[in-house]
């Protein structure tokens, strides 16, 4: 039993959406340590102080304290105290996560998601160390939570396919675009509220997925950019030509169906098959193109 359960996490965690379900695994972990730190202080009837263990790995809003713990811009991203905190972030990435796989692959998501983080931290720090009306709760301020990495790769995927239709309860279907919207604007409309900090943080996050898709579209990949470098040590230069996500060589690369020898009618299937999308979402696609998306995009990692 033991070893067919492993053999699905196994498998589950190598699909072409695996990377969504490593980032689940990492909140959650974080999550449940947490918590079970608490445990031997109850057994032996001590008192706990969280905020104590959270100081260590939240991002502090005063800069002093940051140059202490440099390494909170990254590890306040995966910090959860609060179940229902994680569980948002976490749907959100699921869902998001799984749709950007789909449509380009899972190269980008991790990078996605850690740019978002950072551009969050950046809007938080500059909001409570800048703005008159933050300033004095600096020092009693700290950080944590998934929200600005998950508004990163929703936005993303909003940008890249706004039409894809989401079924959602109680409202029914709806374009991912208005989701992605209606986000922000409680974000906007809840910053002068108790979490502004937070509320700063996913502006951050949403417009970093923005940006990132539009450059992506307009053929500069960010994190080719920056992997580069670390390549060259390793293997030997390549000369790349860098044009549009839809004009690039990925999506000229041959799998098997339809036929190699028939680049052209490839293309005109995937334009095709995008249209559709765009139309009448994703949904709407017959098992055969839905398996042709999945070819392309397991494809389009391939070195």
């Amino acid at each position: 039993m033991s070893n067919v359960l492993w053999r699905d996490i196994r498998s589950t965690l190598r699909r072409n959406d695996g990377i969504v379900y490593q980032l689940l695994i990492a909140l959650i972990t974080v999550f449940v340590l947490l918590h079970l730190a608490r445990l031997p202080a109850f057994l032996m009837n001590h008192s706990f102080d969280l905020n104590m263990l959270l100081r260590h790995i939240a991002l502090p809003a005063a800069l002093p304290e940051l140059l202490h713990r440099p390494w909170t811009v990254i590890t306040y991203a995966f910090t959860h105290v609060n179940l229902l905190h994680l569980l948002f972030n976490a749907l959100m990435l699921f869902w998001f996560g799984k749709l950007l796989c789909e449509f380009v692959g899972p190269r980008l998501l991790l990078p996605l998601f850690i740019g978002g983080a950072l551009a969050g931290a950046l809007f938080f720090l500059a909001a409570y160390n800048l703005m008159p009306a933050l300033v004095p709760r600096r020092e009693s301020t700290q950080l944590i939570g998934a929200s600005a990495g998950a508004m990163a790769v929703m936005v993303a995927a909003a940008t890249l396919v706004p039409d894809y239709m989401m079924f959602l309860l109680l409202f029914g279907a709806v374009r991912i675009k208005w989701i992605a919207v209606a986000l922000l604007l409680l974000s906007l409309i809840a910053l002068p509220g108790p979490n502004s900090g937070g509320q700063f943080a996913h502006l951050g996050g949403a417009l970093t997925g923005f940006l990132y898709i539009r450059l992506l579209q307009r053929g500069w990949d960010p994190v080719e950019r920056l992997l580069s470098p670390f390549r060259n040590l390793t293997v030997r230069r390549r000369r790349r030509q860098v044009i549009p996500i839809s004009q690039s060589r990925n999506w000229r690369k041959s799998f098997a169906h339809p036929p190699a020898s028939d680049v052209q009618s490839r293309e005109d299937r995937l334009n095709r098959i995008l249209d559709k999308i765009s139309a009448s979402g994703y949904d709407a696609l017959s098992n055969d193109e839905k398996e042709f998306l999945r070819h392309y995009s397991e494809e389009t990692e391939r070195p």
